[in-house]
């Protein structure tokens, strides 16, 4: 990717609302990629929201950006201000294969139960006011 290239797409990036990343760590970043989502966490720390879903703990992070120092850097300005959800147990896909029949529980137990932090980042949004989400910060 060329360099004016990546920048115009960082900054795209980095006006929406709230951004969303979902499925975090599914795929380790290349180096360069982590680097350019340091900058997009960076332009929208304490200025923004930012949603993010994963299935690692925020430990494995190292591995998903391939440099732990990175990954720290990401993890300071994301968890600054944030609420982390973890959702524990099966994902609804699975719990309707289940239902279903197609699943036998015993293919279940051999996996691991999911983890899906989610970070409501930056300026924490407490609730709705007026069809608008609150920039206020929670106490």
């Amino acid at each position: 990717m060329r360099r004016g290239g990546s920048t115009s797409a960082l900054a795209s990036s980095a006006k929406p609302k709230l951004p969303i990343v979902d499925a975090l760590g599914y795929l380790p970043f290349e180096p360069n990629a982590a680097h350019l989502f340091f900058q997009l966490v960076s332009r929208r720390y304490e200025r923004g929201n930012m949603l993010i879903t994963s299935n690692r703990s925020v430990g494995e992070w190292g591995t998903v950006f391939g440099d732990s120092v990175v990954a720290t850097a990401i993890l300071e300005r994301l968890l600054h201000h944030s609420h982390v959800i973890t959702i524990r147990g099966d994902s609804y896909r699975l719990r309707e294969k289940r239902r279903s029949g197609l699943i036998k529980p015993a293919m279940l137990d051999l996996a691991p139960p999911s983890r899906f932090p989610m970070f409501s980042n930056f300026v924490p949004w407490r609730f709705l006011d007026a069809g608008r989400l609150s920039a206020r910060r929670l106490p």
